[in-house]
């Protein structure tokens, strides 16, 4: 998560956001290695992977301690957030 230690952070961003981000790292994942891109190029990705599922992790514990537990449900389009 260094590497991205210039962003602004990611307290604000909402749980839909960063489920989408990590589908979307997860299939560059897919791509880099489908792709045989070498392994730092795969390690990168993996990282992507890992950075978001760990932005995921503080954001829900973040609003567990406010007494916000999970913001969001699974409905049949997809996930939504409750309300933020």
């Amino acid at each position: 998560m260094r590497v991205n230690d210039k962003n602004r952070g990611w307290d604000d961003d909402g749980v839909t956001y960063l489920l989408e981000q990590i589908r979307n790292e997860w299939w560059e994942l897919c791509d880099v290695i489908d792709g045989d891109l070498g392994v730092d190029v795969i390690i990168g990705e993996c990282g992507d992977v890992a950075n978001y599922a760990l932005m995921l992790a503080d954001v829900v514990r973040h609003r567990w301690r406010w007494g916000r537990p999970y913001p969001w449900h699974k409905t049949a389009r997809g996930w939504e957030q409750a309300d933020e």
